[in-house]
């Protein structure tokens, strides 16, 4: 049942806020981005870096919607998010774990999140400074599934090969004000579209995603993301 409460909520949000007073940010982001598999306790080998041994490319969008603002203090923002990350490889033969079979498998993941965005846009909204600072909190679930080279899904973790996980993730970023490059620009946006700030932006993101402290895939991480946001 709650997968469904944080899917609805995922997809409904932008409609349910499209015509309220709220302020609402838009992002869609990237990075390169490596899962802590490895670093379960049981494990005696490290399945990921055997068989992937690289980052894979993680992308999403999120929409966030104003909850709290004031000029001295700074605002809040509620934000949910979706993400995809796919990572291939080739398998190891059970008998010879070292040898390298010829056959592909592919780990992919669709991250989901709901998140507490705090921004300490202090400096834009009172020295006109073009840099807003933020942090944020919230909790994930994880999709995940392996497949092999014909599309199949294949026996991993204990015989699952697809499955989901639970967790949380804090993050730590800084959005760059693009409207101070071309003010005309930034006008006709704010006229024609509604858009009220367009930002680039980078973020340090952590998260945990083991359901809470049980057995079993390791599925957080940290990695950088790069992206743009647009303010309404």
């Amino acid at each position: 049942m709650y997968k469904f409460i944080i899917i609805l909520f995922l997809f409904t949000t932008p409609f349910l806020f499209a015509e309220s007073e709220h302020n609402s940010l838009i992002e869609t982001h990237f990075g390169f981005f490596t899962p802590s598999i490895d670093q379960e306790s049981s494990l005696t080998t490290k399945p990921y870096k055997d068989i992937f041994d690289k980052d894979g490319l993680r992308f999403g969008t999120s929409y966030s919607f104003e909850v709290f603002s004031q000029d001295y203090l700074g605002s809040f923002f509620i934000l949910s998010g979706v993400e995809y990350f796919m990572v291939s490889g080739y398998g190891r033969y059970e008998n010879t774990p070292t040898e390298e079979s010829q056959d592909e498998t592919k780990l992919t993941m669709i991250p989901i999140e709901i998140a507490l965005v705090y921004n300490l846009d202090q400096l834009q909204n009172l020295l006109n400074i073009p840099f807003v600072f933020y942090a944020k909190i919230g909790l994930n679930y994880n999709f995940w599934w392996i497949t092999n080279g014909l599309g199949s899904t294949v026996d991993y973790d204990n015989g699952n090969s697809h499955g989901g996980k639970k967790g949380w993730h804090y993050g730590l970023g800084i959005r760059f004000l693009l409207d101070v490059l071309d003010s005309d620009a930034a006008i006709n946006l704010d006229n024609q579209y509604g858009i009220n700030g367009s930002y680039i932006f980078i973020e340090y993101n952590s998260s945990k995603i083991d359901d809470f402290g049980k057995d079993g895939f390791k599925l957080g991480g940290s990695y950088l993301r790069f992206g743009l946001a647009l303010l309404f």
